[in-house]
């Protein structure tokens, strides 16, 4: 695990839950969500609340997010970025990801 600010606390992926809540929550560099802390080290998605899941993403919004081309809107997981574009590593990866952020910023989550 690093423990760089960056690899913790920025979203790296998104993951589409297909629990009884479902939408999509939000992990690290090392697959976690934020905040999670466990004595194994093992996730537990299912327990990521409702209002911390992106309610619906649609195809288009898949594409924009994901740095790589996606093809089957079925995709579980979306990519923000690579280990090839880290944000902190130049203007144009963090250009590209703050964009990312903006409209993720203002997708709804679940109600509940």
């Amino acid at each position: 695990m690093r423990l760089e600010f960056g690899h913790q606390l920025l979203p790296y992926c998104l993951r589409k839950m297909e629990d009884n809540v479902g939408g999509w929550i939000s992990l690290n560099r090392d697959y976690k969500p934020f905040n999670h802390a466990t004595k194994d080290g093992w996730a537990e998605y299912e327990k990521v609340p409702a209002n911390a899941r992106i309610k619906k993403l649609n195809f288009k919004q898949m594409q924009f997010l994901s740095y790589k081309e996606i093809t089957n809107k079925d995709t579980k997981t979306i990519y923000l970025y690579s280990d090839y574009c880290y944000p902190p590593l130049s203007k144009e990866a963090w250009q590209q990801y703050s964009e990312k952020l903006q409209r993720l910023a203002k997708y709804m989550t679940i109600e509940r």
